[in-house]
């Protein structure tokens, strides 16, 4: 199963819940129009994986003050809502 939430696909295996970004590959500075996958995280649960997207998010944000910072918690926070609702309510292979 793979679940996008804003620029990161979450994938399941047997055993954790993968978190990888996608960006826009480039050559010599110009854009391929391709998209690649970086690995960044492992999880065991989907709690975890919503916290380690937030406090990504928090980290990379050029924010400058707390206002901005609220902005960007709340953007993220509405990524992971509109991916939940994506999810089948049937076991997953990570909580088999």
């Amino acid at each position: 199963m793979n679940i996008t939430v804003g620029k990161y696909l979450l994938t399941l295996d047997s055993v954790n819940v993968n978190v990888n970004e996608v960006y826009k590959t480039k050559i010599d500075g110009a854009g391929t129009g391709e998209f690649a996958q970086k690995s960044l995280s492992y999880h065991k649960n989907f709690e975890s994986v919503c916290k380690a997207l937030l406090e990504r998010e928090m980290k990379v944000s050029n924010a400058k003050n707390l206002a901005e910072l609220v902005k960007i918690v709340i953007g993220a926070k509405r990524s992971i809502v509109e991916a939940a609702k994506t999810i089948s309510l049937e076991k997953t292979a990570v909580e088999q």
